[in-house]
């Protein structure tokens, strides 16, 4: 879409060219937008033995690679850190998101092209909007998403027509063995502990069936060459802010006491925080601050460790800002 022309002798804000990984070339604009980090009290405490016995649990149950339910995981809650600096937020943010975020990134695009196939049957962790599952049937594949913003799935299912379904990423009600290709696109960098970045993997892996491959893309801590966002990040675990426009409602949300089991169907206003009441005010502007663990170099690589042998690590890279891996199954 064209983009309306500024007042006579403004000053465009200056550019660069990025070249993503299919070859597609995008402009960065060289802005820096600072996240803070993210405050050690928001994190879910690990324990020093977690990863350790998160690892032996994972080879225990996939090692049984003859039993087609074989490594399905078992329920867990939701970090807070993850419902109300996730969930919530995009929730809240949902129509604003759908609005600038319309296609899928060039690189998955690429992806998709290579492994979808008439008849391919995807799943897409963590959809989203569904920006990328229009690909998949353009190409005679089917889709099916999941994510855990029931304001985004509204999107999906209303808006786009799409087959989706609320869920947690790390737990997913789906076959083993049922999946030709399978997307994890931008989920893995808003999950907040190593064991459940770990399990997040072994679900994705799991549901395809051996020679299947799966994407995943998460946001790289390093940014200054390469990247097109224009962010910079204090941390490895940061808050990135997100700016509401006023006047924009939110979807709706689950929300609930503490502990007592009881949920009620509620809306995010534009003006409320996510994670605090409604404003009173929904037509206010709000900033909202989103969850991200953001990765160095090499690390997006190790979480396929403890599943190396039933998974193989074809390809590692860096797109755009976001270290990339494509893995396949081969047991």
């Amino acid at each position: 879409r064209a983009r309306a022309a500024g007042p006579i002798g403004a000053v465009r804000e200056p550019t660069r060219k990025v070249t993503a990984v299919d070859g597609a070339v995008f402009e960065r604009k060289e802005k820096v937008r600072s996240c803070p980090a993210c405050p050690p009290d928001l994190l879910p405490t690990v324990g020093p033995d977690a990863n350790d016995a998160n690892e032996s649990d994972d080879a225990g149950r996939m090692s049984r690679t003859n039993d087609s339910d074989a490594g399905v995981s078992v329920a867990e809650s939701i970090p807070v850190v993850e419902r109300v600096h996730v969930q919530r937020v995009y929730d809240a943010v949902a129509t604003q998101w759908h609005g600038t975020r319309y296609r899928a990134w060039s690189g998955v695009e690429d992806f998709v092209r290579r492994h979808v196939r008439p008849g391919s049957l995807v799943a897409d962790v963590g959809c989203g909007n569904g920006k990328n599952l229009p690909g998949v049937e353009s190409l005679g594949g089917c889709g099916v998403g999941c994510d855990f913003s029931l304001g985004l799935l509204e999107i999906c299912a209303v808006e786009r027509g799409l087959e989706v379904f609320a869920g947690d990423a790390t737990c997913l009600p789906l076959r083993s063995r049922s999946f030709d290709v399978a997307l994890n696109i931008a989920v893995l960098h808003h999950v907040s502990s190593e064991p459940r970045r770990r399990k997040l993997v072994t679900e994705t892996m799991r549901l395809l069936t051996v020679g299947g491959t799966a994407l995943f893309y998460a946001w790289a801590l390093e940014q200054a060459e390469g990247g097109v966002s224009g962010h910079h990040f204090e941390s490895q675990d940061v808050l990135v802010p997100f700016h509401k426009k006023a006047g924009v409602q939110g979807k709706a949300v689950v929300t609930g006491g503490s502990g007592s089991g009881e949920k009620k169907v509620a809306t995010a206003s534009a003006g409320g925080a996510a994670g605090e009441d409604d404003d009173d005010d929904p037509a206010a502007p709000r900033v909202y601050q989103r969850y991200c663990h953001v990765y160095k170099e090499g690390e997006l690589v190790t979480l396929f460790e403890h599943v190396k042998s039933w998974v193989k690590v074809n390809r590692a890279y860096f797109d755009c800002g976001n270290w990339c891996v494509e893995a396949e199954r081969i047991a």
